[in-house]
């Protein structure tokens, strides 16, 4: 709830802070609070950066407007800063864990300006003079996140560049101030538009007393402050007109040191006490005045030179309970800073004490705060040096059950800390019909990577990735009936969203988990009938994937310059080869084009889309081979049989089969489980292939064997036999042949070469690729097999006496150019007009020479 403070003794915020700890944090201007239209201003705020992220000090913008009209943020430790939308970029290096006055002013009628970080200008930039010399009037502002105006005019906050740290001052002034007056203390000066005052903010997120905050160092560390008695015109102050303040009451310090019982002190003055242990110590406090409130309170004691009476040791003799969570965490808290402060690790002794610590909070049951102080505590551990890897597992658990015993109110709860981050919900078991949730990261330090081994036995695993998990108390989950989705995206300032090595990890049934984080998928993955185990290299996977994609484009290209030739010139689609052929080249341009766009379309995560486009896929790589088995069934009644063969309507029959039977299978697959289809591959394929890409194919092993494999498989061995019997008898007819002693072994490599390509007889390889010459096979696979369509018009376009004489006919000109009546083009092909059409083979059975001339004119021209 946004809390709207009311006037009251002391509204001032000096000697306090905003803390941005990644919890959902936001200080946003009153909608009273008017910043007009200023031709000159100057905006000082002062802030600490904890953790190097994307990160927002505050954001201006007009009315309705979506660009930031004034602002500043940066990358890490870098400055940026925003005016009337555009980005200037610093080269000062903000340094962590310190305080730093940053300043922006700007003067309108000179278009200049001016940033200071500590007092020093660190950039003077003139703006275009097409930009506006005016500040827009009656904007909104919010301080430590970036945010937007919905429709109903509310500020809401926009996440992933949220401030990790805190800010201790912001002021706007409506005059540009100059290089001097930012040098003074700007504690005695407040803000003319927007002062450092509670009742002109609204905030869900209170702030902190912070002791360190002084006059004297606020705004002008590492710089020589002007007299405490100056103003910052250079006048005298007269102090006197302040009422006496009062001295430093008592008040006891840490517990961690003891109950110290500090002396009554003055104003400007350190009091000092004994320590306990050693005797000859001292501890320091200082007795800070508040000038504008009026005030004086403790800044924090020095306590370098005591030593603590309570240790994380002697946490084991601190029994929990119900009642004493919050103390014991809070010491907890004190203990782990010290030490993480002094060495920057825990021991291996201090960590299990600490965790079996917090394993007892958590048992007890904590509430929402406490359970938030736990997490703290876990994320200060892990962004420490120290090694957790002994407790990881128990970590692990300790968060869990934090979850489900935190006591918390309403119907859910979030608790967060910069790498860690905890969402309860209580739910209604009779009414709950789902849950979908995200998490995110910003760090710019941790990248999801793989598990890896910490030793050469393998017999630990560290995991060096991000950790996701849900549960649901005492409630064992199994057979769910939908997938469960967890996508895990890192967050980059430079992309401003998330970045290419987002990791989606899914349940695609109830006992099968795939991850898919890589970006690697090739031709390989289509028929790999081991779907072996044994991986390989992820160098042999990129060069793999390279050349699946680089084939199957430039087979895509010269399929479909095939197609254009035997669909453009009448002359060469006659007879029934060539018709074959153009169906075949079809089938295996949308093979090759849906295979290059498959990665992409899985992209959109849509679950229709991508069943749609592994169905789609799944026909046209059957009906490719398909017709490579018609191929064969042509040739075969082409050269082999040698009776009189009618066959009516004999391409329509063969258009039915090779565009009908795909259709069937692939209706049946998916009548029976369309989640067959799915963008992930199978579980065991996803080790050896390497194509860990979403990518949508079938995933069920039992369809992929059966209409995949089997359909293959028995298309290969018919295409074998007949490719070893068309060889034979091509081999006996042109024995015959008194020109064949100069001409055979030439005539007989094409042959062989363009029988290969029609039948696709390089697919056998694929039942192949396991064993030690897996890798080798593969790379085969991959290289002839997306080539597919280049040999193709290699050998039945490139290498073809008729296609290149049309081509020289209808696109040559000049001395190239063929005439179109010559005497090839008036030669009868083997599919004539009217039933001529019919004939397979329209040579009698007892004469030889016809055999031999329908052989040697049709069917040797069209397929070798």
């Amino acid at each position: 709830m946004i809390k709207v403070s009311a006037a009251s003794s002391s509204n001032s915020l000096w000697g306090k802070k905003l803390a941005f700890r990644g919890r959902p944090c936001m200080w946003q201007l009153q909608p009273d609070v008017v910043v007009p239209a200023l031709q000159g201003f100057s905006v000082c705020t002062r802030l600490r950066l904890n953790v190097a992220t994307e990160w927002t000090g505050f954001v201006y913008k007009a009315p309705g407007g979506r660009d930031i009209e004034l602002g500043l943020g940066g990358t890490g430790s870098q400055l940026a800063v925003w005016l009337f939308g555009e980005e200037k970029c610093l080269e000062k290096e903000l340094q962590l864990h310190q305080w730093h006055s940053v300043c922006l002013t700007w003067c309108g009628q000179a278009r200049r300006l001016r940033v200071y970080v500590n007092g020093t200008i660190q950039q003077e930039a003139y703006v275009n003079a097409l930009l506006p010399e005016a500040l827009a009037p009656n904007g909104t502002l919010t301080l430590g996140v970036t945010h937007y105006v919905d429709s109903n005019g509310e500020v809401k906050q926009e996440s992933g560049k949220d401030l990790l740290g805190e800010i201790g001052l912001f002021r706007m002034w409506s005059r540009e101030w100059s290089a001097e007056e930012l040098r003074r203390p700007l504690c005695y000066a407040d803000g003319d538009v927007v002062s450092w005052d509670l009742r002109q903010w609204k905030y869900n997120c209170d702030p902190e007393p912070d002791n360190n905050i002084h006059c004297d160092t606020g705004l002008t560390e590492g710089l020589p402050a002007q007299p405490a008695h100056m103003s910052t015109t250079g006048e005298t102050l007269d102090l006197n007109k302040f009422a006496k303040p009062e001295n430093c009451l008592e008040e006891a310090t840490s517990t961690i040191y003891g109950k110290y019982i500090w002396p009554e002190t003055f104003p400007q003055v350190k009091g000092e006490i004994l320590c306990r242990k050693p005797k000859r110590n001292r501890a320091y406090r200082l007795c800070k005045l508040d000038i504008e409130t009026d005030s004086t309170s403790w800044d924090a004691p020095d306590m370098k030179r005591c030593n603590p009476i309570v240790t994380i040791s002697g946490l084991d003799n601190i029994t929990v309970t119900t009642g004493n969570t919050a103390e014991v965490v809070g010491m907890i808290q004190d203990l782990v800073d010290v030490q993480l402060g002094d060495s920057g690790e825990l021991s291996s002794s201090d960590l299990d004490t600490v965790v079996e610590k917090l394993s007892e909070i958590v048992d007890v049951g904590t509430q929402a705060a406490v359970g938030a102080d736990v997490l703290n505590i876990v994320a200060d551990i892990l962004v420490s040096k120290t090694d957790i890897t002994p407790v990881a597992g128990i970590v692990l658990n300790l968060t869990e059950n934090l979850g489900n015993t935190m006591d918390f109110q309403g119907e859910s709860e979030s608790v967060e800390a910069p790498l860690l981050a905890m969402s309860m919900i209580n739910v209604d078991p009779n009414g709950f019909g789902g849950l979908t949730f995200g998490v995110s990261s910003i760090s710019q330090t941790l990248n999801p990577e793989e598990p890896h081994t910490t030793n050469a036995t393998q017999s630990s695993w560290k995991l060096n990735s991000y950790v996701v998990s849900a549960s649901i108390n005492s409630s064992h989950v199994s057979n769910l009936e939908d997938r469960v989705v967890v996508t895990l995206s890192h967050h980059t300032p430079e992309q401003g969203g998330w970045n290419s090595n987002g990791c989606e990890t899914q349940n695609i049934s109830p006992n099968r988990t795939s991850c898919l984080c890589d970006h690697l998928t090739h031709f390989a993955v289509l028929l790999d009938v081991s779907r072996s185990p044994i991986p390989i290299s992820e160098t042999d996977s990129k060069i793999l994937t390279v050349i699946s994609y680089l084939g199957c484009g430039i087979s895509s290209i010269f399929l479909g310059f095939t197609l254009l030739t035997y669909l453009l010139f009448e002359k060469l689609r006659r007879d029934y080869p060539s018709k074959i052929l153009i169906n075949l080249s079809s089938a295996l341009l949308g093979l090759s084009m849906l295979f290059l766009v498959d990665t992409w379309l899985s992209s959109f995560r849509n679950y229709g889309l991508c069943i749609a486009t592994a169905a789609t896929l799944h026909y046209f790589l059957l009906a490719s081979f398909t017709w490579m088995g018609l191929e064969a069934v042509h040739m075969y009644l082409a050269l082999v049989k040698v009776f009189n063969t009618y066959v009516p309507s004999y391409i329509l029959k063969f258009c039915a089969v090779g565009w009908g039977v795909p259709l069937v299978i692939v209706s049946l697959v998916l009548a029976i489980d369309k989640d067959a289809y799915g963008d992930g591959v199978p579980e065991n394929a996803k080790l050896n292939l390497q194509s860990n890409d979403p990518f949508c194919w079938l995933q069920n092993d039992v369809f992929f064997y059966v209409t995949v494999v089997a359909f293959v498989l028995l298309v290969m061995v018919c295409n074998i036999c007949v490719f070893v019997v068309v060889l034979v008898q091509i081999r006996r007819m042109r024995a015959n042949k008194l020109s064949a002693n100069s001409r055979s072994s030439p005539l007989d490599l094409r042959a062989v070469a363009s029988l290969t390509v029609l039948l696709g007889l390089t697919w056998s390889m694929g039942f192949f690729s396991f064993g030690p010459g897996r890798v080798v096979m593969m790379y085969l696979f991959s290289i002839f097999n997306t080539l597919q369509g280049f040999f193709v018009f290699l050998f039945h376009c490139l290498m073809k006496e008729n296609v290149r004489k049309q081509w020289r006919i209808h696109l040559c000109c000049g001395r190239f150019r063929l005439n179109d009546h010559s005497d090839w083009s008036r030669t009868v092909t083997a599919g004539g007009h009217g039933k001529k059409n019919n004939l397979v083979n329209s040579a009698p059975s007892d004469d030889t020479s016809s055999t031999r001339k329908v052989s040697d004119s049709s069917t040797q021209d069209e397929h070798i």
